[in-house]
């Protein structure tokens, strides 16, 4: 079917669900049930010879149907023939179950007699074709008129000429239906499709019904397999849009196009969300929808009930050598950067698709973001020739070869980070580089994470085992461990003795936590539960120098002492939100001396600055209070 500005204006105004669907019987052909002049003919040669002789074969359905009922002063013979070919199964229902999947269309209103409709939409459709059945219909169920009436209700058939004299009569009982009809094509766009310009029905709406509406009538498509340019001439002068094709042509489209865009419709407020939900369950998915900040919907969730989804996204950027040449090195893997940053404003074409539906398009984005994925993604271990191993580490691993360098970036449970492996002539070098998580869920797989990176850098020979099998054997030239390593490593070890000392766990600790005072808190907790002194760092000891100062004690310069000092209330620490109790502290000073002398001296000086020469004091904790030399 060829798109044309009227099909992508019609297609437009179907996505926004602003379009009823008025069917004819054209609509119905490839079902295998008759057209209006197959009909006819079928009632003309229902008739005996003897009527034969008076009526005449060229006369319309209408008139025909009328010469039938005087025939016989009975409607039955009319109400059968239409049940004969009507109420018979179809060939097929595709175009119609196609229609029934796409819940856009509100609003179906059909001369039809077939039971088309209501066979693909089932119990989702209310079925109208009087006046009872308007203020009783489900809003949120699609409508289906029935004009001409229902198979089942012999009086609701419309088919003969006096039929159509008394339904369309403003004074007749049916006027509340008529109306509802009427309404709903005035505030609505109408696609005609089964009809042809020399259908009465037709020629009524046309001349009767939309000349009322007149210039406050919306927009009118006209969907027909082929019409002579007199006939488009006769269309245009309704104000209707014609489009040439046919429905087995044009609902596949529409399914299609709506398949594709339903979700960016979503986002642009176009489509509703229940019409979102039907559509995606009718196709076997289930959605969850959000909404952002502008109170916009998006699509949160989608799930496949049967299978898999199948994600996929194309681009295409100008014309920017320097940039492409960056793609292309990251691209390439040669570059270790993990993720390469597209703005907007260096593509000329961005779509992704889930399955069939389309995510997002260049006028949803600001950017795009192209993630590596790892050359390898799960359980390894890791065996020193030392005896040391590492057994089920969870890790990702990405390969890159960066001007003639091997970098292999890694994601593991607790740390990322990256070995770049530098090839030398006596042997293979590395650079190591490592960021922990903000939230440390087991200091002890942290701990051999850091382990394994001290022996690596220390230059004793590991293998990285994948399902049993090593996969990569290296021995490197030792190197000194980095300072922040071995702090790491230090503090962890502590870490891991205070939960053995105590018999408890820390669990999510915050990387921010793991800092030198919290180190030397946890070497005070271990003192405490060996009985041990522990040797910390000096503060700054001062005494105010008045008349109550002892001047004696300005002679420790002159000798060697030991001064200690403590407190008379209980030490209570928390590290990593747990707290403990130390008892009463005593700080040892060993070789103490004042180092404001020479102002004390010269009389400048108001008070007494106290250190040693190591800037440490030996640290013990105590449950009993008391001072040394007390008896």
């Amino acid at each position: 079917m060829q798109k044309t500005p009227n099909l992508e204006r019609l297609l437009e105004l179907i996505r926004r669900e602003d379009v009823i669907l008025f069917a004819g019987a054209g609509l119905s052909k490839y079902a295998g049930y008759p057209m209006g002049a197959q009909l006819q003919s079928i009632f003309y040669n229902s008739l005996p010879a003897s009527a034969k002789e008076y009526i005449e074969p060229t006369r319309s359905l209408a008139d025909l149907t009328d010469d039938i009922f005087h025939l016989y002063q009975s409607n039955n013979q009319v109400i059968n023939i239409l049940k004969d070919n009507y109420a018979k199964l179809p060939d097929s229902t595709f175009v119609h179950d196609i229609i029934s999947s796409i819940p856009h269309f509100k609003t179906i209103i059909t001369t039809n007699y077939d039971g088309l409709f209501e066979g693909a939409y089932q119990e989702n459709c209310e079925v109208l074709y009087n006046n009872s059945h308007i203020s009783l219909a489900n809003p949120k169920k699609t409508h289906i008129y029935k004009i001409h009436g229902h198979l089942a209700d012999s009086n609701s058939i419309i088919i003969r000429k006096t039929d159509y004299t008394n339904f369309f009569n403003p004074n007749s009982q049916n006027s509340v239906f008529w109306n509802a009809v009427k309404d709903k094509m005035a505030s609505n766009c109408i696609l005609f499709i089964g009809y042809s310009l020399e259908d009465t029905n037709i020629d009524f709406i046309f001349t009767d019904i939309l000349k009322q509406l007149g210039d406050n009538k919306k927009e009118v498509f006209f969907i027909a397999p082929s019409l002579t340019q007199p006939k488009k001439n006769k269309l245009s002068s309704y104000g209707i849009n014609f489009i040439e094709g046919t429905g087995e042509e044009l609902f596949p489209l529409i399914f299609d196009h709506i398949n594709e865009n339903i979700f960016l419709d979503l986002k642009s407020n176009k489509v509703s969300t229940d019409s979102t939900y039907k559509f995606a369950k009718k196709l076997g998915y289930n959605v969850t929808v959000g909404t952002n900040t502008a109170s916009n919907f998006f699509i949160e969730k989608i799930e496949k009930v049967d299978g898999f989804l199948q994600q996929k996204v194309h681009f295409t950027t100008k014309n920017n050598k320097d940039f492409i040449s960056k793609l292309k090195s990251f691209m390439e893997g040669k570059t270790a950067e993990k993720s390469f940053r597209i703005p907007k404003t260096e593509l000329s074409d961005f779509v992704m698709h889930v399955d069939n539906f389309k995510l997002q398009d260049l006028s949803d984005m600001e950017f795009l973001y192209i993630m590596k994925l790892p050359s390898y993604e799960g359980k390894i271990d890791i065996i020193f020739e030392d005896g040391m191993s590492v057994m089920d580490f969870n890790v990702k691993v990405y390969k890159d070869i960066v001007e003639g360098k091997v970098v292999l970036s890694f994601e593991t449970d607790v740390a990322k980070g990256s070995i770049t492996f530098m090839p030398g002539a006596k042997g293979a070098n590395i650079n190591y580089e490592s960021e922990i998580n903000e939230v440390i869920k087991s200091p002890r797989v942290l701990l051999e994470y850091y382990k394994s990176f001290a022996k690596i850098i220390e230059g004793i020979r590991f293998s990285f085992l994948v399902n049993g099998e090593s996969v990569f054997t290296k021995k490197l030239i030792a190197n000194k461990i980095p300072e922040d390593l071995e702090f790491y490593i230090n503090y962890l070890e502590k870490l891991c003795k205070v939960e053995t000392l105590h018999m408890i766990r820390f669990k999510d600790i915050s990387r921010n936590d793991i800092n030198e005072n919290n180190y030397h808190t946890l070497e005070s907790i271990i003192a405490k539960a060996e009985n041990t002194l522990v040797e910390l760092p000096l503060p700054r000891l001062r005494a105010v120098l008045d008349e109550s100062f002892d001047k004696g004690f300005l002679n420790i310069n002159q000798e060697e002492h030991i001064m200690f000092f403590g407190g008379n209330t209980e030490v209570k620490v928390n590290v990593h939100d747990k707290e403990f109790n130390l008892g009463y502290m005593r700080s040892y000073v060993f070789d103490p001396f004042i180092s404001n002398m020479e102002e004390i001296k010269n009389k400048k000086a108001k008070e007494v600055l106290i250190t040693n020469k190591s800037g440490k004091r030996k640290v013990g904790f105590y449950d009993v209070y008391e001072i040394p030399g007390d008896n």
